[in-house]
């Protein structure tokens, strides 16, 4: 078996995570009473421009980066432009 077959067939191996479908179905019949009330799950949130620097860095002491929301290529492009585009943000990460 080459190389390639075998990452290939580690890739098939790899749990695969449930879809939000299927994670929503789940929590609606663990909390049957809370679905009937259609409490809401996600929450958008729209700040201006001015605090995603802000925003970006207490994200960032969080552990919540793009590169673990998007953990491929993009993300580690994206975390780069964070870190760019939002220097004063990051500033606490250090700590």
């Amino acid at each position: 078996m080459s190389f390639l077959d075998k990452a290939k067939q580690a890739a098939k191996d790899v749990e695969r995570p449930p879809s939000i479908e299927e994670v929503l179905r789940r929590w609606a019949r663990a909390y049957p009473e809370r679905a009937a009330r259609r409490v809401p799950l996600l929450i958008k949130f729209t700040l201006a421009p001015t605090h995603a620097g802000y925003v970006l860095g207490r994200l960032r002491q969080a552990g919540v980066w793009a590169g673990t929301i998007y953990p491929n290529y993009d993300g580690v492009v994206q975390g780069l432009e964070e870190r760019f585009y939002y220097p004063q943000g990051l500033a606490n990460e250090a700590k």
